[in-house]
C-alpha cells in the first residue's frame, strides 16, 4: 500500500480554521510547547540535510504534539489519528520537492490542489485531490512531489507512528 483514503472530514470547515494562520512555504501546527514559535520545526525545503540538522535545538519530529492554533477542528483531526509534528505545507507552482523518503509514514489532508500536482511514490504517479479525503501515505518509500501546475498546493501534513498507521 503506497497511499489509501482513510476518512472523509469537512474540507470547507478545516480550510476556513486555517484561514487565520499566515505562513510562507509551509508551519508547524504543533510544537513542543503551546507558545513555540512556529517557525521552529519547519527546517529548510530542498535542503540536502534533514530538518533536524538545519535547526538549532535538539528536538526530535516526535516532540513535536502540541497544537499551537485556536484550530479546535483540525486540533480534533490531529489527536484521532495521534499526529505529531504536524505542518501546513505550501508547494508553488511549478516546484519540485528533492527525492528523498522519511522515517515515518504521513497523513496527506489536500486543502488546495490542482490537476498538475503529482506525487511519485516509489515510481508511481499519484493525484491526491481537494475533496475531504484524509489519506494515509507511505513516505518511508522513495518520493517526491511536483506541482506543475499555475496554482499552489497546500496540504495538512503530520506524522504517524507505525502502530497507528497500521490500525488504519
Amino acid at each position: 500500500m503506497l497511499y489509501k483514503p482513510v476518512d472523509k472530514i469537512d474540507l470547507e470547515r478545516l480550510k476556513d480554521e486555517l484561514s487565520i494562520i499566515e505562513y510562507d512555504k509551509q508551519i508547524c501546527l504543533q510544537g513542543v510547547t503551546a507558545d513555540q514559535d512556529p517557525n521552529l520545526g519547519i527546517g529548510v525545503l530542498g535542503s540536502k540535510n534533514s530538518w533536524e540538522r538545519t535547526q538549532n535545538h535538539n528536538l526530535k519530529n516526535f516532540d513535536f504534539r502540541i497544537p499551537l492554533f485556536d484550530t479546535p477542528y483540525l486540533n480534533e483531526i490531529m489527536s484521532k489519528y495521534n499526529l505529531f509534528h504536524t505542518r501546513l505545507m505550501l508547494v508553488k507552482p511549478r516546484t519540485c520537492y528533492s527525492h528523498h523518503k522519511d522515517k515515518h509514514k504521513r497523513i496527506h489532508i489536500p486543502l488546495v490542489t490542482n490537476e498538475d500536482c503529482f506525487f511519485i511514490l516509489d515510481k508511481q504517479v499519484v493525484h491526491l485531490p481537494a475533496d475531504g479525503t484524509v489519506y494515509l501515505v507511505d513516505t518511508t518509500k522513495m518520493h517526491t512531489f511536483l506541482n506543475a501546475g499555475a496554482e499552489d498546493r497546500v496540504h495538512v501534513v503530520g506524522q504517524i507512528s507505525p502502530v497507528d498507521s497500521m490500525r488504519l
